[in-house]
């Protein structure tokens, strides 16, 4: 019997889409009517990647997302998907809600970080753990939405 390292991508050739609408449609369905959850992914668009990390990363920074936007009366989540280095991809994630302070932008990555009272701060750490597990990076930037964007590079098989 083998056990599975949790960082190590099994990497495979996946379509994108259907991971992120899953990750999406877990979301949309808890939160409240005034969230607009919006996924820009080419339907045929796949990358070699690890198909469960990517559901983790996409459903921290999603979840976070919505998180900050629940306390607003109306919030907007954008999602976008495109292709990256090598055959692997690159996923955006932004919101319309308070954003990241500069001075916090380098923390949020540190495990057990958190601004919010019910936080955990594991979701993001993860988020970077993963990232950096597939040879890619993130980023956080301030969102044309008013709020925060976050970049998540994942570079395929093939990246040096």
């Amino acid at each position: 019997m083998c056990i599975r390292d949790s960082v190590t991508p099994m990497r495979q050739r996946v379509r994108l889409a259907p991971i992120l609408e899953k990750v999406t449609r877990r979301v949309r369905g808890a939160a409240a009517d005034s969230l607009s959850v919006s996924v820009e992914c080419p339907a045929r668009l796949s990358a070699v990647v690890d198909p469960d990390q990517v559901r983790s990363i996409a459903g921290h920074l999603v979840s976070n997302a919505a998180e900050m936007l629940r306390l607003d009366a109306a919030g907007e989540i954008h999602v976008v998907v495109a292709p990256g280095r090598a055959g692997g991809m690159v996923l955006r994630v932004e919101d319309s809600g308070p954003g990241v302070p500069d001075d916090l932008r380098e923390r949020i990555f540190h495990p057990f970080f958190t601004t919010r009272s019910d936080g955990t701060g594991v979701g993001l750490a993860e988020v970077q753990k993963l990232a950096l597990a597939h040879g890619g990076s993130v980023d956080v930037a301030d969102s044309p939405l008013g709020g925060a964007r976050f970049v998540v590079d994942l570079p395929g098989e093939d990246a040096s």
